[in-house]
C-alpha cells in the first residue's frame, strides 16, 4: 500500500510538475508579450474565474472522486459524464448571465468575462474526470489530462508573444487551455447513466462546492479588491506575479492532497489521522525549501517576468509565505471533507472568508499592497487554526498547530526587514526547531517506500 502510494504521489507530482510547470511558463511569456496594464487586467479576470470555478463545479469533483472510490464496477468516466449532464442547466444559465451583461452594458470587460465563463466550465469537467480517473487508479492518463492543458497554454502564450496581444487574447489562451483538452476526452466518456446518480453524494457535494466557492472568494478577494480601490494596473499586475509564484509553489501540497484524498475517504480514522500528520510535514518541508530559496534571490525569481517586475520583487515578495499555511490547510480541509464534515468546513469557511474579506476592505484603501499581503496572510493563518482545531476536535487529531505561530513571526519579519536573506535564515532555523521540537516528522518517507518482505530462516 505504502509503495503504491509513493508511485501514485509520484504519477501527480509529476502530472503536475507537466502542467503547472507549462502554465508557469505560458504566464511569463504572456506578460512579456503584454503591457503591465494590459497584465493587470489579464490577473483580475483570471481571479474573477478562479471564483467562478467552483460555482460552475458545483462540488461535483469531490462528490464524484468519493463516489468512484467506493464503486468501481460502473464504466470508467461513467460519473463524470453524469455529473455533466446535471451541471448543464447552471453552466448554460451562467453563460446567458455573461451575454446579458455584456449587452446591456453591466461589464466594462464582458469579453474577458465571458472567456472567464468558458474556462471555468472547462476546468470543472477536466477536474471531475480527473478525480474519477484517480479513484479507479488511473494515475498515468490523469497525468497525461493535466499535461495536455499545459501545452495548450505554453503553445498559445507562444503564438500571443509571436503575433502580439492584449489581455483579450492573453485570456482566450487560458481559456483554451481548459476546453481543448475537456473536449479531447469526450470520445471516452461514455453515455449518462441515471442509474447511479443516487451513488453520487450530491448534498455532500453541494456543500463542499459552497466551501469551494467561500475559499475562492478570500483567496482571491484580494486581487479583485485591488481593483476596486483603483489601484493602478502595474502594481496589481506585480501582486499577480506574486500570487501566481505562488499558485506555482501549490504543485506539492495540491499533489499531496489530491493523492491521499481517495484513501482519507476510503480509510480508518486513525489511518487517516496518520496519513494527514505524514502529508502536512511534507508540504511544509516542501514549501518552507522553497520560500528559503526565494528570499535569498528574490529579484532572481521574478527576473523570467521581466524588469518592470524583478525590479520591485521585494515589495510583494512577503506574499510568497503564504504557501506554509495553504500546506497545512489543504491537508486539514481534505481530511475533514472526506471524513463527512462537509457542513463543520462550510461553516469554518464562510468565518475565514468574512476575515479575509473585511480585512482586505478596511486595509488595502490605507496601505495599498501592504493591505493585501497583511490581510491575505492572516485569512490564511486564521483558515490554518480553524481547520487544524477542527481536526484535533473530529478525533483526527494534529499537531499542526505549532507551525502557525513560526508562519506568524516569519511574516512580520519579512514585512519589517529590507534584508530577505534574513528570512531565508528564520526560515531554516525555524524549521529545524520545530523538527527537534517533534512537530516536523520524516516518518512520510515511508510513503514511497515498498514494505520490506520478512526474511524467512534458515530451517
Amino acid at each position: 500500500m505504502r509503495s503504491r502510494t509513493g508511485r501514485n504521489l509520484a504519477w501527480t507530482t509529476l502530472s503536475l510538475l507537466g502542467s503547472k510547470g507549462a502554465m508557469f511558463a505560458s504566464l511569463i511569456i504572456i506578460a512579456r508579450a503584454i503591457s503591465p496594464g494590459q497584465f493587470g487586467d489579464y490577473v483580475v479576470t483570471v481571479a474573477m474565474a478562479s471564483i467562478l470555478m467552483p460555482v460552475l463545479d458545483g462540488g461535483f469533483v469531490s462528490s464524484v472522486t468519493r463516489a468512484a472510490s467506493r464503486r468501481q464496477d460502473v464504466p470508467a468516466l461513467s460519473f463524470t459524464a453524469t455529473a455533466a449532464r446535471m451541471r448543464l442547466p447552471l453552466w448554460g444559465c451562467v453563460l446567458i448571465l455573461g451575454f446579458a451583461c455584456g449587452l446591456l452594458g453591466l461589464a466594462g470587460h464582458w469579453l474577458l468575462l465571458l472567456l472567464g465563463i468558458v474556462a471555468a466550465i472547462g476546468q470543472a469537467q477536466l477536474d471531475t474526470a480527473s478525480g474519477e480517473l484517480r479513484a479507479l487508479g488511473r494515475y498515468p492518463l490523469a497525468a497525461l489530462r493535466e499535461a495536455s492543458s499545459g501545452g495548450v497554454a505554453l503553445c498559445g502564450a507562444v503564438v500571443l508573444l509571436l503575433a502580439g496581444g492584449n489581455a483579450t487574447g492573453a485570456m482566450a489562451v487560458f481559456a483554451a487551455a481548459r476546453v481543448l483538452p475537456a473536449l479531447a476526452l469526450l470520445p471516452m466518456i461514455p453515455s449518462s447513466q441515471l442509474s447511479i446518480r443516487r451513488d453520487i453524494p450530491w448534498r455532500a457535494g453541494l456543500t463542499m462546492g459552497l466551501t469551494g466557492i467561500l475559499i475562492a472568494l478570500y483567496v482571491r478577494s484580494d486581487m479583485l479588491l485591488l481593483s476596486w480601490f483603483r489601484v493602478d494596473g502595474p502594481t496589481i499586475a506585480l501582486y499577480g506575479v506574486a500570487y501566481n509564484l505562488v499558485i506555482a509553489f501549490q504543485i506539492i501540497p495540491t499533489a499531496i492532497t489530491t493523492t491521499i484524498f481517495p484513501r482519507l475517504a476510503a480509510g480508518t480514522t486513525q489511518a487517516a489521522r496518520q496519513l494527514a500528520v505524514k502529508g502536512m510535514s511534507l508540504g511544509y518541508l516542501c514549501s518552507a525549501s522553497l520560500c528559503i530559496l526565494c528570499f535569498l534571490a528574490p529579484r532572481l525569481v521574478f527576473a523570467p517576468f521581466g524588469s518592470a517586475y524583478s525590479d520591485h520583487a521585494t515589495q510583494v515578495a512577503p506574499l510568497l509565505l503564504i504557501i506554509l499555511p495553504i500546506s497545512l490547510s489543504q491537508v486539514a480541509t481534505a481530511a475533514l471533507q472526506a471524513s463527512n464534515y462537509e457542513f463543520l468546513m462550510l461553516r469554518l469557511v464562510g468565518a475565514v472568508a468574512a476575515v479575509n474579506i473585511g480585512l482586505n476592505v478596511l486595509l488595502i484603501p490605507t496601505l495599498g499592497v501592504r493591505g493585501a499581503l497583511t490581510a491575505t496572510m492572516a485569512g490564511e493563518i486564521c483558515a490554518g487554526i480553524l481547520t487544524l482545531v477542527a481536526m484535533r476536535s473530529s478525533g483526527l487529531g494534529s499537531l499542526g498547530l505549532a507551525y502557525l505561530p513560526v508562519v506568524a513571526v516569519e511574516f512580520a519579519l519579512s514585512m519589517t526587514t529590507s534584508d530577505p536573506a534574513l528570512v531565508s535564515i528564520a526560515l531554516l532555523g525555524s524549521g529545524i526547531a520545530l523538527w527537534r521540537a517533534g512537530v516536523l516528522s520524516f516518518d512520510w518517507v515511508r510513503l514511497s517506500l515498498p514494505r520490506r518482505r520478512p526474511v524467512a530462516s534458515a530451517a
